[in-house]
């Protein structure tokens, strides 16, 4: 009966986390959305071709990768809290700034309008988000239910995602103005839940919390390291680093090379829709019906098969909350290859939707990673480390555009086998990566 009450209280003090979440992550893909209705049909914008939707891909890329090295020392000298604040700010200059230069637009100066992603190096897009909750979980929870509340995170990201495509067509119909006033309210009230949650602990509420990490509240305030204030930050976190045990430093290593090369390869993701009209004749109804069942599978994996197999495994079976994200991760990235492969070859509808259901049933490769490492390190560590993780996923993406887009370029029109090479070579270093994840021991 405790162990219920205490996971209620972890589940209700992770609402307004994920209100938070959701919030930044429908400002951001809004915000990304726009971008090509209001460059208007007259300017190139096809996926993988160098257009100003891609150039604007590569610049929130590339401040991604900026600011998520930036919050190590925010983090540590400040708080969790300042830096949620510092990324909702982030996204909301980017939007008023992209509201402002549609007057530029009407001028014909539209790469004005394509940069506004630069504005995100203030304190990262939504892809930072992401990357500081799972902060704040690791943190404030522990055992299987840290490893359940990361998965849902995957879930509110996917669901919103998918809503902002829906809610970007409809209000650019009414008024190109209305999508980035519509990120600019979701960034204010992100910072209203900060404001209203942001309560520092008292020392006596400290002690019961350190003592009980299963009911803290996630949203608090988390102090910078105070003990530690006049000693240099990468002294501290070399000392952590050094502290650790070798087969944990290995395996973090390992994370690190796995999200990098994992990153390279996903960089076509956004290309698939345009691949499979072309390389296989699919009608752009079907293909989006195509997403459609992707997402709702991805929804399923994150909201209820991982979290209940996490908590049942664990509960039931007595292996640890780390090996079962392990090994979740080793199968789900070999399926993530086995996909990429499949898709590749790909010259019949049958042969794609097989290779798209089995990539998407290994979509949960890069949480049950972060969930596995959420189990490993301490918590003093883990605003270092998960944003280390986040700057070089970022940092894989761009490596991939630019390795990936060239071939997709070349590749395209290519009806025969030849034409799926972007998705062998995305096959192999999914491949790569497993064979790393697979030499992770728990």
């Amino acid at each position: 009966m405790s162990s219920t009450l205490e996971i209620m209280s972890t589940v209700g003090g992770y609402l307004p986390t994920v209100v938070f979440l959701a919030l930044l992550t429908l400002a951001d893909s809004v915000l990304g959305n726009a971008l090509p209705i209001v460059l208007g049909s007259e300017l190139p914008q096809v996926p993988g071709f160098w257009n100003l939707t891609t150039m604007a891909l590569i610049i929130s890329a590339t401040s991604d990768f900026i600011s998520q090295l930036v919050f190590i020392p925010l983090i540590y000298h400040y708080s969790s809290m300042y830096a949620m604040n510092t990324n909702s700010l982030s996204i909301l200059v980017a939007a008023t700034y992209s509201l402002i230069s549609l007057a530029w637009r009407s001028d014909g100066r539209a790469s004005i309008v394509a940069i506004a992603s630069i504005f995100k190096m203030i304190g990262g897009g939504s892809h930072a988000t992401m990357f500081l909750i799972v902060t704040v979980i690791q943190k404030n929870t522990s055992g299987s239910l840290r490893a359940a509340l990361i998965y849902t995170t995957g879930a509110v990201v996917v669901a919103c995602q998918s809503i902002a495509t829906e809610v970007t067509s409809l209000l650019a119909r009414k008024s190109p103005t209305f999508p980035y006033i519509f990120s600019i309210a979701c960034c204010i009230l992100a910072s209203v839940i900060t404001m209203v949650y942001d309560t520092p602990q008292t020392p006596a509420s400290d002690l019961k919390h350190a003592n009980d990490s299963s009911t803290q509240p996630l949203l608090h305030v988390t102090t910078g390291q105070d003990i530690y204030s006049a000693t240099p930050l990468l002294e501290i976190c070399s000392q952590y680093w050094h502290n650790m045990k070798p087969r944990t430093r290995m395996a973090l290593m390992s994370l690190g090379f796995i999200f990098f090369v994992a990153a390279v390869a996903k960089a076509t993701r956004p290309l698939f829709l345009n691949y499979i009209q072309h390389h296989v004749g699919v009608t752009p109804e079907l293909a989006s019906y195509l997403w459609l069942v992707r997402t709702i599978m991805s929804l399923g994996i994150f909201a209820l098969i991982l979290p209940l197999a996490s908590i049942l495994l664990t509960k039931y079976t007595l292996i640890p909350p780390s090996t079962v994200a392990l090994y979740t991760a080793k199968g789900s990235i070999a399926l993530l290859a086995i996909g990429a492969l499949l898709i590749g070859l790909a010259q019949s509808k049958p042969v794609l939707v097989s290779g798209l259901v089995i990539n998407t049933l290994g979509v949960a490769t890069d949480l049950a990673l972060l969930a596995f490492a959420a189990d490993v390190i301490t918590r003093e560590f883990a605003s270092y480390f998960f944003m280390m993780v986040a700057s070089v996923e970022s940092a894989g993406t761009i490596v991939g555009i630019g390795l990936l887009y060239p071939l997709y370029q070349l590749c395209l029109n290519d009806g025969t086998f030849f034409g799926g090479i972007p998705y062998y070579i995305c096959a192999g270093l999914f491949t790569l990566a497993g064979i790393k994840a697979w030499q992770i021991r728990p």
